[in-house]
């Protein structure tokens, strides 16, 4: 893969037919902290297929890692940014994680994580 050569990362997850993901492959690959989650349509009328028509290769949605997802979103929100969810809980076993995100401009997503309570 041309990620994994070029720059230097190695592919730590995969999703696709094999696994039972019939519309659409991914491939999460990662260089110390960074992770690109990397995904293509099987199919030409989906959410995916119709992003890349309407824009070409892009990146659809940028997560960053916060220290209070919540007040990331208040604040971003309160500056006018349109809100796409607003702040969730996910619990398991090892933990929690909370996340929100909004839109800025455009198409793309900022999607709020907080990892800070997440073994």
């Amino acid at each position: 893969m041309y990620y994994q050569a070029a720059f230097g990362y190695r592919l730590v997850a995969y999703r696709g037919p094999e696994t039972g993901c019939r519309d659409s492959v991914s491939y999460v690959l990662q260089q110390d902290k960074i992770r690109l989650v990397l995904t293509s349509s099987l199919h030409p009328d989906t959410e995916i297929s119709n992003h890349v028509a309407k824009h070409g290769d892009g990146v659809k949605v940028l997560a960053l890692w916060v220290d209070d997802a919540r007040k990331a979103y208040e604040v971003t929100t309160a500056r006018g940014a349109e809100s796409i969810f607003e702040p969730e809980t996910h619990e398991d076993e090892d933990g929690k994680v909370v996340t929100a995100s909004i839109k800025t401009y455009g198409d793309t997503l900022h999607t709020f994580v907080e990892r800070k309570d997440y073994n």
